[in-house]
């Protein structure tokens, strides 16, 4: 039994180094992203600028991603067009953005339903 244990907990302490020393993937340039597609079902993003694809990025994203959000924690995530107003540096996640979600019609969807949109 102390042998599994050390066996696991050595896997453990790996897998978290690899983790944590897993090198970023950062974009080519000095250039701004004005618009990111991301394409849930694949847990994909493509960048762009100026119109120019830039690249594409593996995402993490909630555990019922496809469809778009509805209500607070429906683990979905918002589908349609936001802004992306800040890196969320409060976040647990790596590199998470805020977005512009909820918006107007999102509440209002809502709360014909008596929910939280959540965000």
């Amino acid at each position: 039994m102390k042998t599994v244990t050390f066996i696991l907990g050595i896997f453990l302490l790996k897998s978290v180094l690899v983790w944590y020393f897993w090198p970023v993937t950062k974009l080519a340039g000095e250039g701004e992203i004005d618009r990111i597609e991301v394409y849930k079902s694949r847990r994909k993003l493509k960048a762009f600028s100026k119109g120019e694809y830039v690249g594409e990025f593996t995402i993490s994203l909630g555990r019922n991603p496809v469809g778009h959000k509805q209500f607070e924690g429906d683990e979905k995530t918002p589908s349609g067009k936001y802004k992306i107003d800040s890196k969320n540096s409060r976040s647990g996640y790596f590199l998470n953005l805020e977005i512009s979600y909820p918006n107007s019609r999102d509440i209002s969807f809502a709360g014909k339903y008596g929910k939280d949109p959540g965000g």
